[in-house]
């Protein structure tokens, strides 16, 4: 009677740490599930660094892409201009990952592009509902002028949802 008690004992406990570990495996998978998410529309954005005028889109991201954009020389002779898309994700330390140019009008134009958006300084990243940093996707659509030999963003205005450039 002794062994099989023991034996129950010892079946209880051993199912009762399988149990555990895989509770554990699974707390751990759901971790890291979590720090690799994500998120299209966190609950706080994240944002380029605000210049002086505090403007996310106003001022600071614009001009820190038109100051260190250099319009490629083949592009402009070209007459190459039109909309770009930069896709990226922010960090949950602020830089960026995953850049990518969907459409491409011209590998000039990628290239540089994705050189500027390499050397750019690190963004206040998106968070959660407990305001913890989490990763974010992000699109930012990019007009660029062959005249100027410059760029804008292309802004989505809250009242009538409809698209337009601001112009200088």
């Amino acid at each position: 009677m002794k062994t099989i008690r023991l034996f129950a004992v010892s079946a209880f406990t051993v199912m009762g740490m399988t149990m555990c570990t895989q509770n554990k495996a699974t707390d751990t998978q759901q971790d890291a599930e979590e720090d690799t998410k994500i998120y299209d529309i966190p609950v706080e954005s994240a944002n380029f660094p605000k210049g002086s005028s505090g403007d996310f889109l106003g001022d600071s991201l614009p001009n820190w892409i038109n100051q260190n954009f250099v319009y490629p020389e083949e592009a402009l002779k070209a007459g190459v201009e039109g909309r770009i898309n930069v896709l990226f994700v922010v960090e949950k330390d602020g830089s960026l990952s995953n850049v990518r140019i969907d459409p491409s009008i011209d590998p000039y134009i990628e290239a540089e592009m994705l050189r500027v958006f390499s050397k750019m300084p690190a963004w206040e990243p998106a968070k959660d509902e407990n305001g913890n940093p989490v990763r974010m996707r992000y699109v930012l659509a990019w007009i660029l002028n062959a005249r100027t030999g410059k760029g804008d963003t292309f802004h989505f205005t809250l009242e009538d949802d409809s698209a337009q450039v601001d112009e200088d």
